[in-house]
C-alpha cells in the first residue's frame, strides 16, 4: 500500500516498501516499523519515539529529521543524509552509518555502540555525551564537533579520521 498523507496512521508498519518514494515531513511518530525507505526523500520527517526494526534507509533524504528517543537496532543509513537530523537519547546500536553526512546532526546522549561511522561527515555535529564504544571511526570527519563527555572506543581504528580540531589522527 502506498503511503498517502489521507491515511490515518496505524501504530505499526511490517515490511514496509517505501523505497524511492517522497514521504517529506511525514509523522511516524512512537509507531513499531520494520521494512524499506532506501532512496526516499524524508526530509524532516518524524520518527521520535520509534521503534525500528531491520530498516534501511540506505541513500535516503534524511535532512532535519527528528528521530529523538528512537530504538533503532541494526538500522542501515548507509549513504543515506542525516544533516541537521535529531537523535538526542537515541539506541542506535549496531547502526550503519557509513558514508553518511551528518552535518549538524544532533547526537547527544546517543548510543552507537557496535556501529560504523566510517568515511561519515560529522563536521558541526553534537555527539556530546554520546557512547561509541567499539564503532568503526576510520576516515570519519568531526571537523568542528562537539564531543564533551563522549564515550570513545577502548581501542579504535581511526584510520585517517579528522577529529574536532581539523586535523588528521591515524
Amino acid at each position: 500500500m502506498p503511503w498517502k498523507k489521507s491515511n490515518k496512521p496505524s501504530d505499526r508498519f511490517e515490511d514496509v516498501n517505501f523505497d524511492g518514494q517522497d514521504l517529506e515531513g511525514e509523522d511516524f511518530r512512537n509507531r513499531k516499523i520494520n521494512g524499506s525507505f532506501e532512496n526516499a526523500n524524508l526530509a524532516g520527517a518524524k520518527f521520535s519515539e520509534s521503534v525500528l526494526s531491520t530498516v534501511s534507509f540506505r541513500g535516503a533524504n534524511l535532512t532535519n529529521a527528528d528521530f529523538r528517543s528512537s530504538r533503532m537496532l541494526a538500522t542501515n543509513f548507509q549513504g543515506a543524509i542525516l544533516d541537521g537530523a535529531k537523535f538526542h537519547y537515541s539506541d542506535l546500536r549496531k547502526a550503519n552509518l557509513r558514508e553518511t553526512s551528518l552535518i549538524g546532526a544532533m547526537l547527544v546522549h546517543a548510543d552507537l555502540t557496535g556501529g560504523s561511522l566510517f568515511k561519515a561527515v560529522l563536521i558541526r555535529a553534537n555527539i556530546e555525551h554520546a557512547i561509541l564504544k567499539d564503532v568503526d571511526l576510520g576516515f570519519a570527519n568531526f571537523t568542528d564537533a562537539k564531543a564533551e563527555g563522549t564515550v570513545w572506543p577502548d581501542f579504535a581504528y581511526f584510520g585517517e579520521a579528522i577529529m574536532m580540531n581539523g586535523k588528521k589522527k591515524s
